[in-house]
């Protein structure tokens, strides 16, 4: 029987990877069919994937009372949102009424797993996990992982080589594998690797990549493996790239800047096509790729990537090639031209439209070519190697001066911004609502900003009325549509606190006393040890903080005052 053609659409963009376009699609499909249980787990699944556990809660209850109350799936599918919430023994009720219909549901019983984890039941969790090995085999991925995690957690604290077993599984899996039928690919390693990196094992988790990468070799030379060769380069581009990142947080510069470069060609969700996309003006037939040779004398093209903040971020990195004698020309998003051609005079700065128009620079003009997120793996593998070069923006000292004067001198002026860039849920991990930075501001004796992008002039308007606090919304300067005098803007203010966002670049690159409000779960450009109390690339840049469990700004938000309060000691002493 042919699919519903209102299902069959929302289905294809989940596949596609275009979880709003599927949200809405899932939304109109389950108001024609009303009784399809797959529409609400699967709709479900999507706002838990977005950050939105309540949603997903209520669309799950909803399957329940209109689909079918006792449905494995929709108990297991709540449970999920409700472990997401800490609502563990909620999610526990509908875990277990999920196994009263179906006992062998593997998946509400590995859900049932980790909630006794997260309740720190050891003992209850030790003997489920026993018992699920017992039913589901040794060879069961997510078992493994399991089973590897807890002992790389142990090895780390008790200071010891992980067990030679770990080694010995992995390749039992393999072997395994090997023999079936249609075999899997052999990508259990890089997960292996991934979780090393987690509990900082860093010679472990490259160990397994580089087994990963033979796994792969081998796996190409069976007869009957399911995958194409494309395939299995994909996967070792996404893997590569993934614990790339992991590495980047964990403190190894070296390796991590290495694996990013797979970025280049591992595959995003929605339009942008890969994680890491820029601009290619000349093919590397044309001009060829720099793969860290001396520069002196070479005139080398080094090209902006698609974020903004990524690439103000890395061209804080490129004096230092231009000390060692390169000639650089660099093309930037248009939106950063004007602000790099007055910053970045040793350079010939080009934004992205002036690459296609018709006197557009000619592949002769140029001996080698890089990403600009590219360089560092050949110049900048230790955190000795960044921050000296950071405070290279220079804004319109004119049009900074009306700005200053527009918001007033008889209080100091403090920029904020609230809301991170990114999508789904990676936004609201990387926010604060505005009402609660208010609430912690207000007590200052200061006139705020807002720096945010976008037009938030209602949201302001209702802070300042609910907080009485003062802070100016300026509707004449917008990032978007003109980021050269949102520059000016920040570099009229005192000092900034924010969240992690493009705002952090353009005061770090501004040199500005800056407060970074970061989330519990940053990524990459942000270092996993705790000890570190300020941004690696910009020395300006405090870190305060999220709690982690649960997810709670209030402490990072008490730091303020003293923060505060250092910086006016800072700035009467000269």
């Amino acid at each position: 029987m042919k699919e519903p053609e209102t299902i069959s659409e929302a289905m294809r963009l989940h596949r596609a990877g275009e979880p709003e376009k599927a949200i809405e699609a899932y939304k109109i499909a389950l108001k024609k069919h009303p009784k399809d249980k797959r529409l609400y787990a699967n709709l479900a699944a999507l706002n838990r994937a977005q950050g939105k556990p309540e949603a997903a809660a209520h669309v799950a209850q909803e399957g329940l009372q209109l689909c079918d109350p006792n449905s494995p799936m929709l108990l297991n599918t709540l449970g999920n949102a409700l472990r997401d919430l800490n609502r563990q023994p909620e999610a526990i009720n509908c875990y277990r009424r999920a196994l009263k219909e179906t006992p062998e549901y593997f998946d509400a019983q590995f859900s049932l797993l980790l909630c006794l984890e997260d309740l720190k039941y050891k003992s209850l969790a030790n003997l489920m996990l026993g018992v699920l090995i017992r039913r589901h085999g040794p060879n069961n991925q997510m078992l493994a992982n399991r089973i590897i995690m807890r002992e790389a957690e142990e090895a780390s604290n008790e200071n010891r080589k992980l067990h030679p077993t770990v080694e010995l599984w992995m390749q039992r899996i393999q072997k395994q594998a090997a023999k079936e039928d249609n075999p899997k690919a052999p990508d259990h390693w890089f997960q292996v690797a991934q979780i090393c990196c987690s509990f900082n094992r860093i010679e472990d988790a490259r160990h397994f990549h580089k087994k990963g990468i033979e796994a792969l070799a081998s796996y190409r030379s069976l007869p009957n493996k399911m995958l194409s060769d494309d395939q299995l380069i994909n996967i070792q581009h996404v893997s590569s790239w993934n614990l790339g990142c992991a590495l980047l947080r964990a403190g190894d510069l070296k390796m991590g800047w290495k694996l990013y470069d797979h970025g280049l060609r591992a595959p995003a969700e929605g339009a942008q096509r890969w994680q890491r996309s820029l601009y290619k003006p000349f093919s590397l037939a044309r001009v060829p790729i720099w793969r860290g040779e001396n520069l002196k004398g070479k005139r080398l093209l080094l090209l902006g990537e698609q974020g903004i903040g990524d690439s103000m971020m890395f061209i804080t990195c490129v004096p230092t090639l231009i000390r060692e004698g390169a000639i650089i020309s660099l093309v930037v998003p248009q939106r950063l031209k004007d602000i790099y051609t007055r910053s970045l005079t040793q350079c010939k700065v080009l934004g992205e439209k002036d690459m296609r128009e018709e006197e557009a620079p000619l592949p002769e003009e140029y001996d080698l070519q890089c990403p600009l997120g590219s360089i560092l793996q050949f110049r900048f593998t230790s955190l000795e190697d960044y921050g000296q070069d950071a405070a290279l923006l220079k804004p319109n000292s004119q049009r900074v001066k009306i700005l200053r004067e527009r918001y007033g001198a008889d209080k100091p002026l403090i920029g904020i911004s609230w809301q991170g860039g990114g999508k789904g849920k990676r936004i609201d991990q990387k926010s604060i609502n505005l009402g609660q930075l208010c609430g912690a501001l207000k007590t200052l004796p200061a006139r705020f900003l807002s720096l945010q992008y976008g037009d938030d002039a209602e949201m302001v308007s209702r802070s300042v009325k609910k907080h009485q606090i003062d802070l100016i919304d300026d509707p004449e300067i917008q990032a978007i549509s003109d980021m050269d005098d949102w520059l000016n803007q920040v570099a009229s203010c005192d000092a900034i606190i924010s969240v992690a966002n493009t705002t952090i670049h353009g005061a770090g690159g501004l040199g500005k006393p800056t407060l970074c409000l970061l989330g519990a779960k940053p990524d990459w450009r942000w270092l996993a040890d705790e000890s570190q109390t300020h941004s690696y690339w910009y020395p300006t840049v405090e870190i305060a903080k999220q709690e982690q469990k649960p997810q709670e700004w209030i402490p990072a938000l008490e730091s303020i005052p003293n923060w505060w309060k250092k910086q006016q000691i800072q700035a009467s002493q000269g």
